[in-house]
């Protein structure tokens, strides 16, 4: 068996694992992430449901206030 060899602090403590699961404990990034001043809103994953909510009631809006026209 071969080993690599420690390329970085974080490469000392596994050099002996695969990058696979040296890696597979990291969390992964949020979806949508804002910091304005004091607040801060992060989405972790993509809400599919309320995005089709949006979608359906804004097109129903968009379509009442077209008609008339």
């Amino acid at each position: 068996m071969s080993q690599r060899p420690a390329n970085g602090p974080e490469d000392k403590e596994n050099h002996l694992m695969p990058r696979t699961l040296a890696t597979a404990d990291a969390q992964p990034r949020p979806f949508l992430e804002i910091r304005i001043r004091g607040l801060h809103l992060t989405v972790e994953h993509v809400p599919y449901r309320l995005l089709t909510l949006v979608t359906t009631f804004g097109g129903a809006v968009a379509g009442a206030v077209w008609y008339p026209r």
